[in-house]
């Protein structure tokens, strides 16, 4: 190594070998180029170092990210106190922070960490975690620390997040309104919330530490839940139950979530269930199905409206049809005998309730009657007064004055093995007349107000249903009788054609006893109808045929509800639909009675009109009879002419008025032309009552 004029000289004033001064210029060198590495990797290091004298706490030194994180120069740290620098305090803490590592340090001699606070230049928190170590000298004493400080900001403000959000999420689950529990691999709940006091009455400790079983669960739900909580801890995936409970407001449905909770290994640790109380969507479920079953049983009863079944088969589709669509233990129908003054028992159904009663009473059923004049007697009181009886269980005035006699002991017998809590005597009326009664034996005690409706329904349905059941075998039967008499062909012509004409007004009085608010209507609409057709000359055949066809054109509204037929508002399209198949069941009725005009076809036709938009098949023009849209033409002016339950009626100006609009659009022009002559230039008046 060439020496310089520096070395020369210490080698004349020291008298050191030239050996001597080139291996201390080598250690020179080699101490600065160790410093110069040193203060590099010091620079480099992310987290904030500074270097503290200990017998002032004074920062001696400092890297790069310690200035950085503090958003300060050097100038502004070396020579303060830490405390100054970090804390923006003018002194030490007093008393001594004993969480402080640089205090711990020179207690102990030892390295020491802890979490604090330091604050940047504006201010700013900075969370860091700090590692304090001393730095000894030769004599061992500590004169100085390095003190390394970690930015751990984000994780703390996440993890402050996170408490926040496990706090929010405690406060969710502890005031849900759903009951929440915990099923550790045992079966046994660890948690619950306190949900599950409203929904059991017991408080959420009584749970902790159980199983169903020790809770008293039903043994068939404790198999349910074990087999459905075991599928999650084996599968890791979710699954739903649905539960029932008894409780002292009634049964109670739950839809329960069961979802694992995954431990840190990736295995099930324990199952988190959700159970919500469902009843409500169970009863509306359960409504919705009995709604259902009942329009099914309208249109099995309306179906015997249109067939010639004997009047036997009738009483049986509607006791079937009524106990199967409502759930019943049974039902049955008494109707009255030739003499009037029993009801006699006309047709059963419900295997438990039939068996009951053979099985106590020894007898056979269609022995039973019930005097009419005892109205100690639930059926016949209901039969006379024309109204719904209903009693708890299958009471003893049931039993009052039948035939054979039935005890009170044996009707206790009978509910008891039927399983009978309530019993419902419906009159079954066309008009003011009764036809009979049916009865129902239900598994309930009480009717609600919808089950009641839907019975009065069907009891309106069941009672035209065996009417027209009578009126067909009376009509066969005197059929019969015709044909065997040895009178002439005119005798038996005549008479059938007086039985005919019955029906059909008995048929029109149907109608009109269902329906109030149209009361007079068709036979309105038919004088108008038979005098437009005579202004036009049609023949008196076809005048005949609008008369009849006129009496009974909304003979299909008795396949419509009542409360359909009598609505005071605006009717759903549901409803109107229902209204738009009158046409449809009237011809259908119609269809099977060979009249000498095309009745049953003037029926189907009265609402067509011949611009298609009418129903039900959307005929246009000739494809309409002319008889049909003479009776739509008079049907519309007498409608509108006449009070309605959801509207006043109009005045005639404007009955006229809408034909007259309307003309050669959706009514024939010259019917339309006719009905206008008859009112403008005749004085031609609807006879209203």
């Amino acid at each position: 190594m060439a020496l310089g004029v520096k070395e020369a000289k210490i080698i004349e004033e020291t008298g050191l070998l030239e050996e001597e001064v080139v291996q201390r210029k080598r250690a020179e060198e080699a101490l600065r180029n160790s410093k110069e590495f040193i203060e590099t990797v010091f620079n480099s290091i992310n987290d904030a170092i500074s270097v503290i004298d200990t017998t002032n706490f004074r920062i001696v030194a400092v890297n790069t990210a310690f200035l950085n994180t503090l958003g300060m120069e050097e100038k502004d740290v070396i020579g303060k106190h830490c405390y100054e620098v970090t804390h923006h305090r003018s002194k030490p803490c007093e008393p001594p922070d004993e969480t402080c590592p640089l205090a711990e340090t020179l207690k102990t001699g030892k390295h020491s960490s802890a979490e604090h606070i330091h604050y940047d230049k504006d201010g700013r928190e900075i969370y860091v975690e700090v590692s304090t170590s001393p730095i000894r000298n030769e004599k061992g004493e500590i004169p100085q620390v390095v003190h390394i400080a970690c930015d751990i900001t984000e994780r703390k403000r996440a993890e402050e997040v996170l408490r926040q959000r496990e706090q929010e999420f405690k406060a969710l689950v502890e005031n849900a309104p759903d009951a929440i529990s915990r099923f550790d691999k045992e079966f046994r709940h660890i948690y619950v919330n306190p949900t599950v006091e409203r929904e059991s009455g017991m408080p959420p400790e009584a749970f902790i530490g159980k199983t169903n079983r020790e809770l008293g669960t039903p043994e068939n739900l404790v198999a349910k839940w074990r087999e459905a909580i075991e599928s999650v801890f084996e599968t890791g995936q979710e699954k739903t139950i649905e539960t029932k409970y008894p409780t002292p407001s009634g049964i109670r449905h739950y839809s329960n979530r069961l979802a694992p909770e995954f431990s840190e290994d990736g295995s099930v640790e324990t199952v988190l269930n959700i159970s919500r109380d469902i009843t409500e969507r169970k009863r509306a479920e359960e409504e919705i199905r009995r709604r259902r079953a009942y329009l099914a049983t309208l249109q099995r009863i309306n179906a015997t409206l249109r067939s010639t079944l004997p009047l036997s088969q009738v009483l049986d589709t509607i006791v079937r049809a009524t106990t199967e669509a409502l759930g019943y233990v049974g039902s049955f129908i008494t109707v009255p005998d030739p003499t009037g003054e029993r009801l006699t028992l006309g047709a059963a159904w419900g295997g438990r309730i039939v068996h009951a009663a053979l099985k106590v009473t020894r007898f056979k059923l269609e022995s039973f009657s019930v005097p009419v004049k005892v109205q100690e007697n639930l059926i016949a009181r209901a039969f006379v007064s024309g109204e719904l009886q209903a009693a708890t269980g299958n009471p003893e005035a049931m039993a009052v004055g039948t035939e054979p006699s039935i005890s009170g002991k044996m009707a206790s017998a009978i509910e008891r093995i039927s399983g009978a809590k309530g019993t419902a005597c419906v009159p079954l009326r066309v008009g003011e007349k009764s036809v009979g009664v049916l009865i129902i034996v239900s598994p309930r005690e009480q009717l609600a107000d919808e089950e009641r409706a839907m019975l009065l329904s069907l009891a309106d349905q069941a009672g035209l249903a065996i009417q027209n059941a009578r009126l067909y075998e009376d009509l066969q039967t005197e059929l019969k009788e015709r044909k065997r008499a040895e009178k002439g062909l005119e005798y038996t012509l005549e008479k059938l054609r007086k039985a005919l004409g019955a029906t059909i007004q008995a048929m029109a009085l149907t109608v009109e006893a269902k329906d109030a608010y149209t009361a007079g209507h068709q036979q309105r609409s038919t004088n108008l109808a038979r005098t437009i057709a005579t202004k036009m000359g049609l023949s008196e055949e076809q005048i005949d045929g609008i008369r009849l066809a006129g009496v009974i054109h909304d003979i299909g509204k008795i396949s419509v509800p009542g409360e359909i037929l009598s609505k005071p508002g605006r009717l759903t399209d549901i409803e109107f639909s229902l209204i738009k198949t009158h046409p449809q069941v009237g011809y259908d009725i119609l269809k099977p009675i060979e009249f000498p005009w095309p009745v049953a076809q003037i029926v189907l036709q009265h609402h067509e009109r011949i611009d298609g938009s009418g129903y039900p098949a959307g005929l246009t023009r000739d494809e309409i009879m002319l008889e049909a849209r003479i009776l739509a033409v008079a049907d519309v002016v007498e409608a509108m002419c006449s009070h309605r339950p959801y509207r006043p009626a109009h005045s005639i100006d404007e009955a006229l008025g809408e034909i007259r609009q309307n003309r050669g659009v959706r009514y024939d022009p010259d019917v339309v032309d006719a009905c206008l002559s008859l009112f403008s230039d005749e004085g031609f008046e609807l006879e209203h009552a």
